[in-house]
């Protein structure tokens, strides 16, 4: 089961297959969401001369608030799309696409670290896995609600804001 789900998250990675392939389940979103929120716990505390001067309380509080404002956000749009139906394997989709990018992105930083390599490799790749993601929420996010790819796009990128403006509020932009 694992690695027919593995496949399904990599097809939608790769806008092959959409929220609607995924199984209907619960159980699989609330693991998803720890996971997601667990290695983003992590990341925030990588050795990493960006973020050493944010306090421990504010990188666990942003990591939190970024996943309510992306959780609620979600199921907010969909409800008022008359999509509620389609929460729990939208949620599925997007979770499962940002923990395998995650992971990607982590591993690729605790080897850039460890071997002292480029650090400027790793901001093309952040740069690119950015884009990438808001590509792939836009597409899980029109096949959602039935918009359009603009729209959708739209969507998502306002959710990266939101996630930008966590970032100042906590202190992670502008020191």
């Amino acid at each position: 089961m694992f690695t027919s789900l593995l496949k399904l998250f990599l097809q939608i990675i790769l806008l092959r297959k959409g929220p609607q392939d995924l199984p209907y389940s619960p159980f699989l979103l609330l693991l998803l969401l720890g996971c997601v929120t667990g290695l983003w716990l992590l990341a925030m505390f990588l050795p990493s001369e960006n973020i050493a001067h944010i306090p421990a309380a504010n990188r666990i509080l942003f990591v939190l608030a970024v996943m309510l404002v992306n959780v609620g956000g979600i199921y907010v749009l969909l409800r008022l799309f008359h999509f509620g139906a389609r929460v729990v394997q939208t949620l599925t989709a997007m979770l499962g696409a940002s923990l395998i990018l995650s992971l990607i992105h982590q591993m690729l930083y605790v080897a850039v670290i460890a071997t002292g390599g480029n650090s400027g490799l790793l901001t093309v790749v952040g740069i690119f896995i950015i884009v990438w993601s808001l590509i792939i929420d836009a597409y899980i996010l029109r096949q959602a609600l039935s918009i359009s790819l603009l729209v959708a796009g739209l969507l998502a990128y306002s959710f990266f804001l939101a996630e930008l403006a966590l970032r100042s509020y906590f202190g992670f932009m502008g020191s």
